[in-house]
């Protein structure tokens, strides 16, 4: 009640005439002007009308598109801008109880008082987008899921990486001996960083660069690491939130929907009402197919999430807290980590042949044979 005095105060004028001046003949004439009745306070008028502005329709064959539902009457563009303004319950009660003469209703009143009498319209245009938006929304999140499910795959399986995680842990294990650090059975993975900021003695290298050198020798297929996991720079870019969010929102407009149905299958009378057949059968064509998409969708989801609590857990982490962008990140700054490694190294090798090159040229030849 109050929320409606209010409106009724932002923008309620009961004048409907007001006086303008024509100078332009030098006489000062004024007329009457017929004034539209305004009932929204200006501000909610001011956003439905450049609404209005964007979905150019007329309001009766707005109704109609409404009621049957029918894609092709409406772009998703103006559903998008519909859904924004479309009338709550209270501003539909105003407009109804006006008892006045609603010719003289304003466009953003009017665009109420049409579509005032359609049931349960909210619910019916959130539903219509969701229907509409369904398979992009799934071809959005799959993809996505395809990624993480190979990345996860390849860090798990690969053996190269796996050789690298067993000779970071024995040196380790080598340096710490003879303390409770030198019987370690696994590390965090943010050690593999660390062991790049492990200067020598001289400054000159680092322990990553030993143990890369050890790698290089021992198990030189391992330099090749990299190329089994070709999936996790595009996977660290996915995150986990977005998946979460978005899998929800999927499961939580197929429940709207199913919620909507079964309260039209407790009311026949209702779903009968040629207002609603359109609408009900909309629904149902849609509910079934939709929902087997969406539970394999919910499955995959739920799959990746226990595969890389696995992971998290398998490295020390809290699986609650850690999260596959931060795992993913720290693959490719190790990666990177050993590419400047290497970088440094061949860098050296390059400057040893050169010195050793100059100071060969630069020695005197050994005398000839016969001087003395």
């Amino acid at each position: 009640m109050q929320r409606r005095d209010q409106l009724q105060r932002g923008r309620s004028r009961s004048t409907i005439f007001e006086q303008s001046c024509d100078r332009a003949s030098g006489k000062r004439q004024c007329r009457t002007q017929r004034k539209k009745v305004n009932l929204l306070d200006h501000k909610r008028a001011n956003h439905i009308g450049i609404a209005l502005g964007q979905l150019k329709m007329d309001f009766v064959d707005l109704r109609k598109a409404i009621i049957s539902l029918e894609d092709s009457k409406i772009s998703l563009e103006q559903l998008i801008c519909l859904k924004g303004v479309a009338p709550t319950p209270e501003e539909a009660s105003l407009v109804k109880d006006f008892s006045g003469d609603r010719s003289k209703l304003d466009r953003p009143e009017a665009f109420i008082a049409e579509l005032e009498t359609i049931p349960r319209l909210q619910s019916r245009v959130d539903n219509w987008l969701f229907m509409r938006n369904f398979e992009t929304k799934m071809q959005e999140i799959s993809p996505q899921i395809d990624s993480l499910e190979k990345a996860f795959v390849q860090c798990t399986s690969s053996k190269k990486f796996q050789r690298i995680l067993s000779v970071v842990l024995a040196v380790g294990n080598h340096l710490n001996g003879g303390t409770p650090n030198g019987r370690a059975y696994g590390f965090k993975l943010d050690i593999l960083l660390k062991i790049a900021d492990t200067k020598s003695s001289d400054n000159t290298s680092t322990l990553l660069h030993w143990i890369i050198d050890l790698l290089d020798q021992r198990f030189p297929e391992t330099m090749t690491w990299w190329e089994d996991m070709s999936q996790v720079t595009p996977a660290s870019s996915i995150a986990s939130q977005t998946i979460r969010e978005e899998s929800g929102h999927i499961k939580m407009g197929l429940k709207k929907i199913a919620d909507e149905l079964e309260n039209f299958a407790n009311n026949s009378e209702e779903a009968a009402q040629s207002c609603n057949r359109a609408y009900v059968t909309r629904l149902n064509g849609f509910v079934d197919r939709a929902r087997v998409r969406s539970e394999s969708l919910q499955a995959r989801v739920e799959g990746i999430f226990k595969k890389f609590k696995d992971i998290a857990t398998k490295f020390g982490e809290d699986p609650e807290m850690y999260k596959w962008e931060e795992f993913f990140q720290v693959l490719i700054n190790f990666n990177n980590n050993i590419e400047k490694c290497r970088a440094d190294t061949e860098k050296k090798k390059t400057r040893r042949v050169e010195e050793e090159s100059q100071v060969a040229s630069s020695s005197p030849p050994p005398p000839s044979r016969g001087q003395v």
